[in-house]
């Protein structure tokens, strides 16, 4: 078993809103990621600025206080994310991490604490506002450091809970990304055999007639051109109108209709209106195909039953066909089969309904899928 490797932090950075690229070229800057950053920044130095002018009533004073914790700020906050989370984290470093965060935001919390009492409140502070702890050149306040660091840590938890956040978005859709890719290379794969698979039968049929130097040769051949350009056209689309897909079924029929001849009892019926509603391509012609192949064995009658019935969001296809005791010989046993019902599974999770009665006799399948 190969080690766990670290995953590696993605940047910190804000997504792009798709409007932001109808933007003319001379506002393109509005996308960069620093330019959010500065945004943030200053809407928090206005506000911060503004609330505590208005609390001491000294916005001079608020605005040189401010001035000097913000370059604090930075340091911690970006310190943080670009710095000490992707250097320790994806180790799995965390008391390390835990020990050099603490240290670095004590260590620049003092630093802050000397800026502010030599070059802010030694001068500026008003007289109800600061003690005479603040007026003095003190250059430490053990008394004072957690108070100033409050707010220093609570920026950094902020940005950390942003950074964090995004990248678990980040990875999520990144997941999502794969998981569709991943399953729409699984779909055209199985589609990729159900077709090879239809017209292998086919061409069986055919070839079965021109050993026998049948006439219905050429109008097979017209039948299968119809087919091949809906299969290896229409149905490259992940949905199809469902009026096509009843021609598709129609088309199949009509070919095993002159391959049968008079021992084919057929009986379709289709109740509701296809206009308008799709479905997946191909999925209902392999039940069709398989009450064919696994229909009663000549010189028997095959009575092959097929009912669509269209609602309004669901479409329900019954199959019913007699049952052949021995299997068809020379045939792979229900390729097309096991891949609809892998394609059900895939397309529709939790959302068909695929109900199988084997008698002794019969054989009937009930499919329930939603239509779009």
């Amino acid at each position: 078993m190969e080690s766990a490797r670290p995953l590696a932090l993605p940047a910190f950075s804000v997504p792009r809103p798709a409007a932001m690229g109808l933007l003319p070229p001379s506002l393109r800057w509005l996308q960069a990621p620093w330019a959010y950053h500065a945004a943030f920044w200053t809407v928090l130095y206005l506000f911060n600025t503004v609330y505590k002018g208005y609390l001491t009533k000294d916005y001079p004073y608020a605005f040189y206080d401010y001035s000097v914790r913000l370059p604090v700020y930075l340091v911690a906050c970006y310190g943080n994310m670009y710095y000490l989370l992707p250097r320790l984290l994806p180790q799995r470093r965390y008391l390390a991490y835990a020990g050099a965060l603490a240290g670095g935001l004590l260590v620049l919390t003092v630093l802050m604490q000397i800026m502010l009492n030599l070059l802010v409140n030694a001068r500026l502070c008003p007289d109800d506002v600061c003690t005479a702890e603040y007026t003095t050149p003190l250059l430490f306040s053990p008394r004072n450091t957690l108070s100033q660091l409050f707010p220093v840590l609570t920026l950094v938890g902020l940005a950390t809970g942003l950074k964090l956040g995004k990248n678990w978005v980040g990875q999520q859709q990144a997941l999502q990304e794969v998981e569709r890719l991943s399953l729409k290379n699984e779909l055209n794969f199985l589609k990729s055999q159900i077709q090879p698979h239809f017209f292998f039968n086919t061409l069986n049929n055919l070839y079965s007639l021109t050993l026998k130097k049948s006439d219905l040769a050429p109008e097979i051949v017209l039948k299968l051109a119809d087919l091949m350009s809906y299969v290896l056209y229409d149905a490259d689309a992940p949905l199809v109108a469902l009026a096509k897909e009843i021609e598709c079924l129609r088309n199949y029929l009509a070919l095993e209709g002159l391959r049968y001849g008079t021992r084919l009892h057929l009986a379709m019926n289709v109740t509701g209106e296809p206009a308008g509603k799709q479905l997946a391509p191909l999925l209902l012609l392999p039940f069709v195909e398989n009450s064919f192949k696994h229909g009663a064995p000549p010189p028997q009658l095959l009575d092959i039953r097929i009912a669509l019935e269209i609602e309004a969001e669901v479409l329900r296809l019954v199959v019913e066909n007699p049952k052949n005791p021995a299997p068809p010989i020379g045939r792979n046993g229900g390729v097309g089969l096991r891949n609809v019902r892998r394609r059900l599974a895939l397309l529709y999770p939790n959302a068909h309904q695929l109900t199988v009665a084997d008698t002794a006799d019969t054989y009937r399948i009930t499919l329930e899928v939603p239509l779009a």
